[in-house]
């Protein structure tokens, strides 16, 4: 927390809520998180750069294929809570959410790590995801960039 000085502007923030439910249907618990209004983000201010690296369709159906061939076992992996896992790269305030004021209203978070939100996100994950492959010996393929040997 952070007291907000003249001259900058903190990005809204808001409640996102959801209800998990099991297989019958009934409630099993309840979600909530703060998200950043990325539609208050000014670009060259708030973040520099929005791409993410996808992977190809193509991409995908050559594994597959070569899996088949090869009788070779495929394992994914999902990451939890993946955008909030990396570093910002920026400075950026995020006001207080609605039902959450504390030391009033000048009062904002300076973010450390990524939000879900953030147009940021999906850039800075992909960045994260890429130094951590490379310190586990990983090596990124330049025809796609999202597969990693």
């Amino acid at each position: 927390m952070v007291e907000l000085s003249s001259g900058e502007k903190a990005i809204g923030s808001k409640w996102a809520f959801q209800i998990k439910r099991d297989a019958d249907g009934l409630i099993e618990w309840f979600k909530a998180r703060i998200v950043a209004k990325e539609f208050s983000q000014r670009p060259g201010f708030d973040y520099l750069e929005t791409y993410a690296s996808i992977l190809y369709s193509a991409t995908i159906q050559l594994i597959l294929a070569l899996a088949a061939i090869e009788d070779l076992h495929l394992h994914s992996v999902d990451i939890s809570h993946a955008f909030v896992q990396s570093d910002i790269d920026t400075v950026v305030y995020i006001r207080q959410a609605d039902g959450f004021q504390v030391n009033g209203p000048n009062w904002v978070w300076r973010l450390n790590k990524s939000l879900y939100g953030l147009k940021q996100s999906p850039r800075l994950f992909g960045r994260k995801f890429a130094e951590v492959m490379h310190l586990m010996g990983c090596i990124q393929l330049h025809s796609d960039s999202c597969i990693y040997i």
